[in-house]
């Protein structure tokens, strides 16, 4: 099941014209967030599907270079990233202390 990942494709601007200036497609904002709630309720747990979609931001981020899409920015990628859980830890070699 690729839902996810047709949902993020079908997010993101497809028009060239429009595509010089955003990343994603003008919706409203409860919609997009609802769409990414989606995207990461369905996919998270699938190994295969997160790589895919990680992969697929990252392509996304290559853009961002050329071309600042705030929107992208603070309403998808980063309700994307927040969504990890992870502890920070630090692991020290005690022989080199």
């Amino acid at each position: 099941m690729k839902l996810p990942l047709i949902i993020y494709e079908h997010i993101k601007e497809s028009d060239p014209a429009e595509l010089e200036k955003r990343i994603i497609k003008e919706f409203k904002e409860e919609f997009l967030i609802l769409l990414v709630e989606l995207i990461l309720r369905v996919s998270a747990g699938n190994k295969e599907l997160e790589k895919e979609l990680a992969d697929l931001i990252l392509k996304d981020l290559e853009t961002l270079r050329t071309k600042r899409d705030m929107i992208f920015i603070n309403k998808l990628l980063m309700p994307l990233i927040r969504n990890e859980k992870t502890v920070p830890i630090c692991l020290v070699d005690n022989k080199n202390l």
